[in-house]
């Protein structure tokens, strides 16, 4: 008998893909480049109108020398005959250093720990924005942020204009005007304008004065682990504050030191050698106004006619002639007598002299 080979199966067409339906295609690509051109309408209003009105704070304030111009709010300081400080006048402690004083280590744990891309964008960096969408859908919450430094410099110097309110509206103009200043100044400026603005808790603004209030030293003499540790306050000083919560601080500052190898700052034997150094806050005393408190105030009215708001945003310098020892030897005497009258320096009798000196202006006297 002759076998007859079975006949090859045969194989029916599969159902096709909605994509590999032309009319279908066609649809879905029209319906997503209309998606795309309003969203794409609608950002750019938003990004042309948000600072419309004048919402949007004016750069030309940054410049110190202009009509208006704005330098950086700090502190007048009063020190003692022999150059300790007694007290500061003002609302925010800032001490302004120029970014040659400032140490290679601090300006490379900011940069690494809040925008390690800072010298490669133009205020806004899209890659971070793009990995903080992925990250906020991934955690269905807005915890990951995604201002640059020049981002957070604009928030910091216009409060009035640029609240901290978590909207759409502060974010579009936090960066407008970040790009505005990417526009007008070179970076290091804005570098050093954000080291010496930020607020690192404690009643400290900028890195010289976080370095006198935590360590007890000029920002100059700061070592990787301190600079550091300062790194790690911008995102809560509060919660990150080395005298009040040293362990959370210790965390957070080898986390940043972390940081810093990854981007090529310290080596891996650095890092670990320096998440190994101990946190060493200062005890020292940081002022001395509880000493003399009436001759600080007596003489802080006296300036305050002359120099007005000067005396509270200028930085002006004021030197003494109190002897703090002699003062406080004094102030123990007294308490330890009892029923004696406190003493103060508030009568017209010829006291300790004060001499103001600011670069701006020629040197005064005052004498209580």
């Amino acid at each position: 008998m002759v076998s007859i080979p079975a006949p090859p199966p045969v194989t029916l067409p599969g159902p096709r893909s909605w994509w590999q339906k032309p009319k279908v295609r066609r649809r879905v690509i029209a319906v997503a480049v209309l998606a795309g051109a309003y969203v794409l309408g609608l950002s750019y209003g938003a990004w042309t109108r948000v600072c419309a009105g004048e919402h949007c704070p004016s750069i030309s304030r940054l410049y110190p020398q202009g009509a208006g111009g704005k330098v950086q709010v700090q502190t007048s300081k009063m020190y003692a005959a022999d150059g300790r400080l007694i007290s500061e006048l003002g609302a925010e402690r800032r001490t302004v250093l120029p970014l040659t004083e400032i140490p290679l280590p601090v300006r490379q744990a900011f940069i690494a720990t809040e925008d390690k891309r800072f010298y490669k964008h133009h205020g806004i960096d899209f890659w971070r924005i793009l990995g903080a969408i992925k990250n906020d859908l991934v955690t269905m919450s807005f915890a990951q942020g995604f201002s640059t430094i020049t981002m957070q410099l604009a928030r910091n110097i216009f409060p009035e204009e640029i609240s901290r309110e978590k909207t759409l509206t502060r974010k579009l103009k936090e960066a407008r005007v970040a790009v505005e200043i990417e526009g007008n100044f070179p970076k290091d400026t804005i570098l050093q304008l954000y080291l010496n603005q930020i607020n690192l808790g404690a009643g400290a603004h900028g890195v010289e004065a976080a370095a006198q209030i935590y360590f007890g030293k000029h920002a100059q003499q700061l070592n990787v682990a301190e600079a550091a540790t300062l790194a790690a306050l911008p995102k809560l000083p509060a919660f990150y504050n080395p005298r009040t919560h040293p362990e959370r601080a210790v965390r957070r500052r080898n986390v940043v030191l972390d940081l810093m190898r990854d981007q090529g700052f310290l080596t891996s034997e650095e890092a670990e050698l320096w998440q190994a150094y101990p946190l060493v806050l200062t005890g020292n005393r940081t002022n001395y106004g509880d000493v003399a408190p009436y001759f600080v105030e007596w003489l802080r009215v006296q300036l305050d006619a002359r120099f007005g708001r000067d005396l509270y945003e200028g930085g002006l310098r004021i030197y003494t002639t109190l002897d703090l020892d002699m003062q406080e030897a004094v102030c123990i005497r007294t308490e330890s007598s009892r029923g004696a009258p406190p003493i103060a320096n508030t009568s017209s009798r010829p006291g300790p002299r004060a001499r103001t000196t600011d670069r701006s202006r020629p040197t005064s006297r005052a004498r209580s």
